[in-house]
């Protein structure tokens, strides 16, 4: 066996702020300070943990080294949800994603 390869978890495995059942997360959630939430939660749980938006269970990734290797290997792949998308054109942040820590 090859030692380098990590082994596989299931999404169930990672850890995540505890949710209400149906609601999941949503009444923690305010869109407007959405960065500062994830932040938080990231803090807490890891650069990558779960989290449901009603009964949608989300991955997050916070590590920019990571999400920079995802987006690398399936680039058209990964697309924003739709509030966070009319959030950044709201605030004028274009339509890409971005790490964590980045103007």
């Amino acid at each position: 066996m090859n030692e380098t390869k990590s082994a596989r978890r299931s999404f169930r495995d990672l850890p995540g702020p505890v949710g209400l059942p149906v609601l999941g997360n949503l009444h923690q959630v305010r869109f407007a300070r959405l960065y500062l939430i994830l932040e938080g939660w990231a803090d807490r749980h890891g650069p990558i943990y779960r989290i449901s938006l009603g009964v949608r269970e989300q991955a997050v990734v916070s590590d920019p080294e990571a999400i920079g290797r995802m987006l690398g290997k399936r680039p058209h792949g990964f697309r924003r949800a739709r509030p966070l998308a009319a959030s950044a054109a709201h605030r004028r942040l274009g339509a890409g994603l971005r790490a964590a820590g980045q103007v």
